[in-house]
This record gives structure tokens, C-alpha cells and sequence, in this order.
């Protein structure tokens, strides 16, 4: 998938005295990041020293802190020991985000510092978690600028910040002009979009549209769908997206999607996500009708393998064809017009 997960340091901070309502949070929001872990391993990131700046803060999340929290809340859904195993291979199978930069950027740039300048209140973060947020924020900056990577292809998990945080990187870099090396200061703005939980990512239209515009894979459209699913559907939970709904998008699909630049029309991707929804939760039956096996009234409808051939109307001018057996979806065409073929991908 396109998109990167990021952790903040914070999000596995456990402090003493937390309440049930807080713990209960924690550790629903561990298990949740355990499974995507397990649903998309290349695309969640850590910094590689959190475990030694949660223990430098005292706040790292350990067994004998569980243990007494889990029996003092009457928690006997999980164990010390789950809670313990899930943290330890969050942090260590995550990818880590310092070490993904480019090997050039050490050669080339001498850091200096980094500002926040809107988006984020400071006000709890002291010493090692605020360097730690500061470090994670130039490892952003630095893979956008020496890997070309858009910013739209981040999103930084951070608690109780949601929407876009701006700041600010200075750094010298040493660069040769006219065969002279010569050293020059560079302070620049960049943005990131951050999200509190995955919960607040799937419920936020926002993403959806964030998620469609920097399309490029299959995976990062599907992930759209699911965001789409859980706030259309009004689903109770984030893994009923996945575990309740199956479809596949066909390379016809993705090339029709890349070919009408639907990724740069917020106003399509709107549409387009309500009629995917609305398809896959079998809601809105009027807009769809079936594909025929030709033109004529008296022609049955097509089918393949057991699956059965739809049309459904995404706007007045665009249409979507797609093949449906029981509650399994194929997604095989979107374009304007009529469309006279529904393809079908082995």
C-alpha cells in the first residue's frame, strides 16, 4: 500500500494512575494496531528508540504493570501476558521510520532543530517525548525531500490530534559551488495529516478522499472502500469493514479509475465511494440493473463462473460494472457513458 502508518511514541505511553475509561482505550487500541500490523506489515513505522525513550519517561508499558491494572479494572478479556507480547511485537516488527530515510541525508544535511508551528499542543510533551516527536518529524521531512515522497502518502498517529500539524525544519547542508564547498542554511515549512486512533481514520470522509487522491495500488483503493463501508454502514466496529465484506478490484477497475483521472475529482470520489457503498451493503437497489448478454430486451443476464453481471449508476454520466455472487463482489469496469462490456479477470 502507498500510505504510511505512523506511530508516535506517545500513543504506548501507560502512565501510573490511569483510569478504567483510559486503560480500557489503551489497550482496545493496542489490539486494533496489533491486527493492522498483521493486515499491512510493510506500512506501519516506529521510531527505533521508543522503547528506550518510554523507559527514559517511565511510562514504558511493561507485563508488571498490567498484571495489577487488568485485575483492579476486572479485565479478564486479555492477559498481562497478551497485552505485554502485543507491545513488544508492535515495536519490534514495525518498520522504523528513522532508519527508512535515505543514507544521503546523513552526508549531506546537518540538522538543527525543528518548530511546531500550528495543529499540536505542546504543553504536555517535556523532554525525551518531545525530542522524539521532534526526530519523527524530521524523518518525514527528510524521506519527502530526498525520496520525493508527497506528504498525502503519511499520516501520523498522534492522541487527540486530528487534521493537518505544520511546522518548521532548519538544517545546513554542505553543497559544492563553482568546485568550492560551500554551506548553506535551509528553513523550511512542510505539513503532515495526522489522526488520533483508526477508529477517527475510518470515520473521517476526509481520509477516504485523502486515501483516493494518491491512489496507486489496488490496496489503497480497497482501503478506501472499507473507510467508506464503515461510515456509510454506520458499522460499531473498524474490523467489520474487513471482516463482514468481501470484494476484489479487477487491474480493468484500476486501469478505468487511473485512465478518467478520477484520483484528481473530489466530486466523482464522493460518488463513486457512495456507490461502491451503497453496492456492497445491497442498499439503493434502484440504481443498479443487470448487465445483459447483449442489447436486446429479450437477452438474459450475463454471467461467469456463478457470478452475476451489474451495472449501477455512479452520477448521471458515469457507471460502474461490477459481478456479484452472493456476498462476494468483483469490481470490473467505472466509465462515462454506457458501458458495453463487463470484464472478467481470472
Amino acid at each position: 500500500m502507498t500510505m504510511k502508518f505512523i506511530l508516535d511514541s506517545k500513543l504506548f505511553a501507560l502512565q501510573n494512575g490511569i483510569s478504567e475509561r483510559d486503560f480500557k482505550l489503551f489497550v482496545r487500541r493496542l489490539m486494533m494496531w496489533d491486527r493492522w500490523l498483521e493486515l499491512h506489515p510493510n506500512d506501519v513505522y516506529v521510531l527505533s528508540d521508543t522503547i528506550e525513550c518510554l523507559s527514559a519517561c517511565g511510562c514504558y508499558p511493561s507485563y508488571i504493570v498490567f498484571e495489577p491494572l487488568l485485575r483492579k479494572y476486572h479485565i479478564n478479556y486479555y492477559s498481562a501476558a497478551d497485552i505485554d507480547r502485543t507491545i513488544n511485537k508492535l515495536l519490534l516488527q514495525a518498520h522504523k521510520i528513522d532508519q527508512c530515510a535515505n543514507k544521503r541525508v546523513d552526508d549531506e544535511v546537518i540538522f538543527q532543530q525543528v518548530r511546531i508551528k500550528g495543529g499540536l499542543d505542546l504543553a504536555e510533551r517535556t523532554g525525551r517525548m518531545k525530542q522524539a516527536l521532534d526526530r519523527l518529524l524530521w524523518c518525514i521531512y527528510c524521506q519527502m525531500r530526498q525520496q520525493a515522497i508527497q506528504r498525502e502518502e503519511f499520516v501520523v498517529f498522534i492522541q487527540g490530534v486530528k487534521g493537518e500539524v505544520l511546522f518548521e525544519v532548519e538544517f545546513d547542508t554542505i553543497e559544492e559551488r563553482e568546485g568550492t564547498p560551500e554551506e548553506l542554511h535551509h528553513q523550511v515549512e512542510a505539513k503532515v495529516t495526522c489522526c488520533p486512533s483508526l477508529k477517527d481514520f475510518f470515520a473521517d470522509e476526509a481520509m477516504t478522499l485523502h486515501l483516493l487522491r494518491q491512489t496507486k495500488e489496488r490496496e489503497d483503493l480497497m482501503l478506501a472502500i472499507r473507510t467508506a463501508i464503515y461510515q456509510h454502514g454506520n458499522l460499531k466496529k473498524v474490523y467489520d469493514a474487513f471482516d463482514h465484506f468481501d470484494f476484489y478490484i479487477q487491474h480493468s477497475f484500476m486501469k478505468d479509475f487511473r485512465n478518467a483521472h478520477y484520483e484528481a475529482n473530489e466530486s466523482v470520489q464522493k460518488s463513486l465511494m457512495l456507490a461502491m457503498s451503497h453496492t456492497l451493503l445491497n442498499e439503493n437497489l434502484a440504481q443498479r440493473e443487470d448487465y445483459r448478454t447483449g442489447k436486446g430486451g429479450n437477452n438474459g443476464q450475463l454471467s461467469r463462473n456463478g457470478f452475476w453481471a451489474w451495472r449501477r449508476f455512479v452520477t448521471r454520466s458515469i457507471k460502474m460494472q461490477y459481478w456479484q455472487k452472493d456476498k462476494n463482489y468483483r469490481f470490473a469496469n467505472v466509465k462515462e457513458h454506457d458501458i458495453f462490456v463487463c470484464e472478467w479477470e481470472d
